[in-house]
């Protein structure tokens, strides 16, 4: 489907190639493949890279120290180990600026990693690596070396389309007692020409901008299947992210391309 949320006039799409559009033309081609093989199959599986590191930016379109970051977020958006995610916050938002990209729901995000992690309040910019290691603002070294830490890569999910959506099972774990399932909508790449605040005048591009968070369920450490359906899904871009409650590590991962 198309999600129900469009850029705002001041966003603008850029050419990359979407993500869910390389999944089409991949099993297009296996398609092809399968017929001339003199067979057909009505689920695939989706291939996933292995274990990812979620890396999660928190900024604001205010914020003048977030420049750096959201590029730093760009450049390591392209190793095939790292899911990117951007999260726009709103509470730097006032009567006469707003940033275009947030939502109330973002920075109770950020808030609830702090909270877990012991960290006062709330602040831009701030990245958050596999639910764990927080970073202040752009450190490429800090980021290179969270990312190497033990431990920090989540698990695969393998996800099976089918025609009527996806699904995925997740195993018994004898360590984790409650972990939340999450759905993740986001634009591919976009871009803001920024009106006012301390960054009036620039233009700064976002990759993986999120535009919506939505639970799917709670796992309980026991063997489980998922299943959605394709309205559930959305044309842009989509992650599925399983956390430990208590501490907001990120155990599974995996980026979602539509067939």
């Amino acid at each position: 489907m198309l999600c129900d949320m469009t850029p705002p006039d001041s966003l603008t799409r850029m050419t990359a190639t979407p993500s869910w559009l390389v999944g089409l033309f991949a099993l297009l081609v296996a398609a092809l493949l399968s017929i001339q093989s003199g067979h057909t199959e009505d689920t695939t599986e989706e291939e996933t890279p292995g274990q990812l590191s979620v890396v999660e930016l928190f900024s604001s379109q205010a914020c003048g120290a977030c420049p750096p970051a959201v590029e730093l977020l760009q450049e390591i958006a392209q190793r095939p180990d790292v899911l990117a995610l951007s999260w726009s916050v709103n509470y730097f938002d006032h009567d006469s600026w707003q940033d275009t990209l947030a939502k109330p729901a973002f920075g109770a995000r950020q808030r609830r990693y702090n909270i877990q992690h012991g960290i006062p309040g709330v602040r831009t910019p701030q990245m958050v690596i596999g639910g764990q290691v927080d970073i202040v603002g752009a450190k490429p070294d800090e980021v290179k070396a969270a990312l190497a830490r033990a431990g920090i890569k989540s698990r695969p999910i393998h996800v099976k389309h089918t025609a009527e959506g996806i699904s995925f099972d997740l195993p018994a774990s004898d360590t984790i007692r409650r972990g939340t399932v999450t759905l993740v909508h986001f634009w591919d790449e976009v871009s803001v020409d920024i009106a006012a605040g301390e960054n009036q005048g620039k233009t700064m591009t976002y990759r993986h901008a999120v535009m919506d968070i939505k639970p799917i369920g709670i796992w309980d450490g026991s063997a489980q299947h998922f299943s959605l359906s394709a309205a559930d899904l959305c044309d842009h871009g989509n992650a599925l992210l399983v956390q430990d409650e208590d501490s907001g590590a990120i155990i599974f991962a995996a980026l979602i391309r539509r067939p």
